[in-house]
């Protein structure tokens, strides 16, 4: 006999198979370990996450929880915000006071020390050659978008920068200047430091006046 009952036969558990190392004096006894069933057979756990799956969930979590930070915040502020179910371009927010007036908001959110753009979204850029040719600044769909950029930190202690995004453009206006990248002479790949914004930091009078 395989000495299960029948309710184990019925679940499909598996017998039992002693090994020298479950023997015990001639008996055979029920192996001791945390991933065991009642029943003395092995359960084999969900594999671990992989390094990729573990830096997509953390891109992924990033974003959740700058969304629901951002919502908070605005609801201690007496609004009423909600994240986008879906993954709507340039929007991931909508707010609304009491009289019903509403506002789209952006949001952006990093664990590390910068926000991360192409350029090309911002500025006219023409290659010469290698060599990239700044023609100015490119017009913005939503010029007075409100935009919300999170930088996690340790401790909860969470910094906010509130602008709009032509102020997030004159910041890339300055800083980017093209030329000949060493690398990769096409890359248009920008940065965003939080010195650079500073000035907007916790300027949540923004998202009233954006409601007025």
């Amino acid at each position: 006999m395989d000495g299960l009952t029948g309710t184990e036969r019925a679940i499909g558990v598996q017998p039992f198979t002693a090994t020298p190392s479950h023997r015990n004096g001639g008996q055979i006894r029920r192996p001791e370990c945390r991933d065991c069933t009642p029943f003395g057979v092995v359960i084999t756990l969900a594999p671990k996450r992989t390094s990729s799956m573990a830096t997509g969930s953390s891109t992924q979590l990033t974003r959740q929880i700058g969304e629901h930070l951002v919502a908070a915040k605005l609801g201690r502020l007496g609004l009423f915000a909600t994240p986008f179910a879906g993954n709507v371009p340039d929007f991931d927010l909508v707010v609304a006071n009491a009289s019903g007036q509403s506002s789209l908001i952006q949001v952006k959110a990093i664990n590390g020390p910068s926000w991360q753009f192409n350029a090309s979204t911002f500025l006219n850029i023409e290659m010469v050659g290698n060599e990239q040719v700044v023609k100015g600044k490119k017009k913005l769909n939503t010029p007075n978008l409100v935009c919300i950029f999170v930088r996690l930190r340790e401790n909860e202690a969470d910094e906010f920068y509130v602008f709009r995004a032509k102020d997030l453009q004159a910041e890339i206006v300055k800083t980017y200047k093209g030329g000949v990248r060493p690398k990769n002479p096409k890359s248009m790949h920008c940065a965003v430091w939080p010195k650079q914004l500073s000035k907007y930091r916790d300027n949540w009078s923004l998202v009233l006046e954006s409601l007025a």
